[in-house]
């Protein structure tokens, strides 16, 4: 025997469950954007499992509206208001988090950068003049590449 697809809720419940888990993401994602501002983003982590049970029941919800096209004619207005209502400000701070999130990326990769810079800075042969007055460095041969330098960083933010 196959397991059969349960029954679609009727849109007026459709759209209440979306607007109940729409407003329940943009609370969690108003408290990771605080968490991001905060510069706490390892508090995120507890978060992670609510934060992908809602983005499951968003799809589920979205999926049964739309396999009714005439679905916002079954519902009343002031639903349909506050659908829109709470779907704006969720795609509002999703926006944001994005955002936060792109910001603390550069800022680690800069430090990553930074922390490269100054070692590759800190092993290089020390550089002077020959009796020419040319810059050159000891042991090295001006056609000669300089070498590599190695750095092992903790990956983690």
């Amino acid at each position: 025997m196959t397991p059969q697809a349960a029954p679609a809720s009727p849109p007026h419940v459709a759209v209440g469950n979306l607007i109940v888990v729409t407003e329940s993401l943009a609370r969690l994602l108003a408290q990771e954007n605080t968490l991001l501002e905060n510069n706490r983003p390892r508090d995120l982590q507890p978060l992670l499992d609510e934060k992908q049970r809602l983005t499951r029941a968003y799809a589920r919800e979205s999926a049964a509206l739309k396999s009714d096209p005439l679905w916002h004619t079954k519902v009343g207005p002031g639903e349909l208001k506050r659908l829109k209502h709470s779907t704006g400000l969720c795609q509002e701070l999703t926006v944001s988090y994005a955002r936060r999130l792109t910001a603390m990326k550069q800022v680690s990769e800069g430090l990553v950068k930074a922390i490269g810079d100054a070692t590759a800075a800190q092993q290089a042969p020390a550089r002077s003049y020959d009796r020419r007055a040319t810059m050159y460095t000891a042991g090295v041969r001006a056609s000669s590449p300089a070498a590599p330098v190695s750095i092992a960083l903790n990956q983690r933010i």
